[in-house]
Parts: C-alpha cells; structure tokens; sequence
C-alpha cells in the first residue's frame, strides 16, 4: 500500500521543512527559557504571548500554574488558561480538559463533562479518543454503560486509525492496528460483545449506498484492511471517492493518499494530492493540513510557498498531528532566538479567522 520511495520522499519534505528558521516568538522564547529552569523568563514570555492572543503560550502559562512552577500555583487560573486554548482546538489542552475534569484540577471532577471532551474529540476524527469514548462506554464513566456502542466505537477507531507516511514512515498504512489486540482481549473474556464483522458491512454498505457519507468512508477502510469484506482497493478508491465528495474530511485526506502513492488505480498526481489535502485542511483535519503543508514547502502540486509551508505544519502539529508536534516544536525552540518569520502571522490567522482565511485559493480540481 505504501511506496516506500513515496514515503522517503514526503519524509525528507516534512523533516526539511521544519528544520527552515524557526517562527518567531513569545512561545518560543519562554520554551528556551523553561527548559533552563530560568521560569521567570519563561513566565515573562508565556503571559506576553498569551496577552497577545499566542494560544500555545498561553496553554504553556496554564502548565506553570498548575504545576506551580515560577508563579504561586493557581489550578483554578491553569484551567480557564487550558479551557481558553481547548476551546480554539488545541489538541493538547483538549486532553488536559478531561483529566481536569476526571481528576477535579482546578474544577469540580465531573466525569460526565470528562467524557463529553472526550466524545468531542472522538467526533472530529481522532482514533485515540474514539478507543478512550468506547472505554468510558464499556465501563459506565461519564455515560450509561452501553457495551453494544463501545464495541462500535472501537471497530470504528481502527478505521480512522492515525496515520502519516510522510512523518511516520515505518508504519505501513493497510497494517491493522496494534490497538485491535486489547480489544480482542476484551472480547474473548466477554467484557464486548463479539462482533459479526460481516454483518457489520453489509449494514454499513446499505448506508453507504443510501448516500450516508460517514458510511461510505467506513465500507472503504473496511476493504482496505479487510475487515468484515475481502480486500479489494478499487473499491476502496470508489467509495472515497464518493464520501470525499460529500465533503468528508478524512476520506479526502486519504483519498489524496491515493493519489500520492497511486494505489486502487488512481495514478500518482500530485496535483489531485493537493487538491484533496487542501480540502480536508479547509476543516482543520490536523494530518491534512500538515500535508498540505509539506506541497507547499516543496511545491509538489502547488506553487511553492516556503512561508505558508511552515504556518501550515505548526498548524497541523496544534490541531492534532501528534507526531509532527514532537518535530516541529524541536525545531521551533532549536531555531535563532531572533530569527522573525512570516508564517506566525499566517499560523495566527488560521487560528483566529479559519482556515479558508489564511489560504489561498484552491489548487485546481480533479
């Protein structure tokens, strides 16, 4: 499924593109600091950061009052501090808010609202969530049990699983996912109930063909990892297609994978890549925009634009992308202290206006 010259390629795009001068600013600045324990500086450069509307500074800030680090600890301070970032989407203060409200850290505990965050993110794509939404389910936390609805939380976390070749390159695509393991632990002691996968699809493929998008996407991972239907890719291709153009983020992302790598008979064409990727960016899908990213910094597909390239990745990392946020961060702190790059503002942007705002316009269709 994966070329592996197509992944060292988009590998060496991504790891170039953060390794270009580091976006300037507050958080950078306070991350030096912190990491030398010189926490007043930190402190300095976080509130500023914050005060101007820097949302990863301000999570930072929140961090230091919870922890008490360099500031009187304040837990009723670091939750509004983290709700404020969780709320514009930052995938990590998005977590934060529910351990704080499993754990009562600067609110009342309050598992129910725990486990309404974690349905939030679930509902946005995010597999690891999905797998945390089913555990709440199976195990009554925050909700009614409902053993019937986390089995189908898990079965549909597989399918959305996490993936990036570009960043992640060892891990191949069609693999099914370690995760599986616990569940079929869970199943066979009769914690679940066991699954009748091809009953599954034949229920999911009669929504799919009524036009649901959402059921479209599932019957096409389904025939990619052969999960209750044979493996068949051309069809796995078809029913994208058809889910991606009733606007469903993670089928146009994956479907610019196709593209990428010309697999289920699309051939390789970058230019249909980026006009996917650009899509599924447009609704803040966090491995889309890093990608789309990573064609903008190497023009692959679109006119090359270095700037945006970088805004775009820094975006991606903060609305989810776990594994470039390790990356970009690194490379962000590691930069010139001094160096002022353009892609800050256009990062802000995203942030403040949407992403339709900081973008241009859209790379020609298919």
């Amino acid at each position: 499924m994966v070329s592996r010259k197509t992944q060292l390629a988009l590998c060496g795009v991504v790891m170039f593109a953060v390794s270009a001068p580091a976006l300037a600013g507050h958080y950078e600045a306070g991350q030096r600091a912190y990491e030398k324990r010189d926490y007043a500086v930190a402190l300095r450069e976080w509130q500023a950061g914050a005060d101007a509307g820097e949302l990863e500074s301000g999570y930072e800030l929140a961090i230091m009052y919870r922890d008490g680090e360099g500031v009187p600890q304040d837990k009723a301070k670091f939750f509004a501090l983290a709700r404020r970032a969780a709320e514009a989407g930052y995938y990590l203060a998005q977590e934060n808010m529910v351990a704080s409200y499993h754990q009562g850290i600067g609110v009342k505990a309050d598992d129910a609202e725990a486990t309404r965050w974690v349905r939030r993110r679930a509902e946005q794509g995010d597999s690891k969530a999905m797998r945390d939404l089913a555990w709440a389910l199976r195990t009554g936390t925050g909700v009614a049990v409902d053993k019937a609805a986390a089995a189908e939380w898990y079965e549909r976390s597989f399918l959305y699983d996490d993936f990036n070749p570009a960043v992640v390159p060892h891990i191949e695509w069609d693999k099914y996912p370690a995760s599986a393991v616990t569940y079929d632990e869970l199943v066979e002691k009769g914690d679940l109930p066991k699954p009748d996968l091809k009953a599954r699809f034949r229920a999911t493929l009669a929504r799919a063909d009524a036009g649901d998008g959402e059921a479209q996407f599932q019957v096409a991972m389904m025939y990619l990892i052969a999960r209750g239907a044979k493996a068949d890719r051309a069809k796995m291709v078809e029913y994208l297609r058809k889910a991606a153009d009733q606007g469903h983020a993670m089928a146009q992302l994956r479907l610019a994978n196709t593209y990428i790598q010309g697999i289920g008979g699309n051939p390789v064409d970058e230019k249909k890549a980026a006009y996917w990727l650009y899509q599924a960016a447009l609704q803040k899908n966090p491995f889309a925009v890093s990608l789309l990213g990573a064609t903008y910094w190497g023009a692959r597909g679109v006119a090359e634009d270095r700037t945006l390239g970088n805004a775009l990745m820094a975006v991606g990392a903060f609305y989810g992308d776990r594994e470039l946020a390790r990356m970009v961060r690194r490379r962000r702190v590691d930069g010139p202290p001094d160096a002022v790059d353009a892609s800050d503002a256009i990062a802000y942007k995203c942030f403040a206006q949407g992403m339709r705002a900081c973008l241009p316009s859209a790379p020609d269709g298919p």
